[in-house]
This record gives C-alpha cells, sequence and structure tokens, in this order.
C-alpha cells in the first residue's frame, strides 16, 4: 500500500513543466550565461495532443526585455541564427528547442538569472492562448552536457 502511494505521488511529482488542455511543454531549461554576456538561451519540448495544429508566434517573459524564436543554421560550415517568426506544432507531434537547433534566445535580462533561479516565460499561440511555463536555469556543464556558444553573443 505504501509503496502504491509513494509510486502515485513520485508520478504525480514528475518535471512537468505546463500544460493545456492540448499542449504540453516539457523540461525547460535556461542556460546560465556567464558574466558579461547579452542574451541567454533556453529550451524545451512541446507536444500538441489536439486535433488541430497550434503555431507558436511569440514568447515573452518579464525577466527579459526581448525574448525570440531562433534556430541554428549552417552555412559554408559555419554556424549561425535565423530568427523564426512563428512554429507550427502539428496535432499529434512533438516540437524541440535544443542546442544547436530550435532555441529562445533571451535578451536584455532585468538581471542576469543565476543557476537555481526559475525564471516565468509565456509562450504565445496564433489562436490568442498563452502557455505560461517556468524555466529553472542550470549552469552550462549540468544542462545535459549541451554546450550552446550564445555567452559571446
Amino acid at each position: 500500500m505504501y509503496r502504491t502511494a509513494a509510486l502515485l505521488l513520485w508520478l504525480f511529482l514528475l518535471p512537468v513543466a505546463a500544460q493545456s488542455d492540448d499542449l504540453e511543454v516539457r523540461d525547460p531549461w535556461i542556460m546560465e550565461a556567464p558574466p558579461g554576456a547579452r542574451v541567454n538561451a533556453g529550451y524545451f519540448g512541446i507536444s500538441n495532443r489536439g486535433d488541430s495544429e497550434a503555431v507558436l508566434v511569440g514568447v515573452d517573459s518579464e525577466r527579459f526585455g526581448r525574448v525570440e524564436i531562433h534556430r541554428t543554421v549552417i552555412t559554408d560550415g559555419i554556424a549561425g541564427m535565423a530568427r523564426e517568426s512563428a512554429i507550427a506544432v502539428a496535432a499529434g507531434a512533438t516540437v524541440s528547442f535544443q542546442p544547436g537547433g530550435l532555441h529562445l534566445m533571451l535578451m536584455e535580462a532585468t538581471a542576469r538569472p543565476h543557476a537555481g533561479e526559475t525564471v516565468p516565460v509565456s509562450l504565445v499561440f496564433a489562436s490568442g492562448s498563452r502557455l505560461q511555463v517556468d524555466f529553472p536555469v542550470r549552469r552550462a556543464g549540468a544542462a545535459e552536457g549541451h554546450g550552446h556558444g550564445h555567452g559571446s553573443h
């Protein structure tokens, strides 16, 4: 009986950052930028369990003056970024924001986020809905081995 209760409690506490009826955000995190850096990068996965496409058209946070959706692109062997105006999440699909691919560029921080903090972020959809997500801040080395290199931007 105690094992069942403990298992149910553990399942309830799994790290699901936010969800709506159709959308679920998993494993959100922001990479801690080094002192003096002007930008941070944010990552997460978003799943659409609904019957119709969801289109992410914006992101904002009270901790940053600007948040943009970017994609890492390789041109002539050199990594760069391209700003994305919208990201479609098809019905039944998952889109990953991860180092080396889609990511959030968090600019003009009101105060530099430190590892161990949580930063509130709002995902804005074409439907007009918003999904509030808490993004934990992780050190680059502790961020599941993903380096991203945005500290110098």
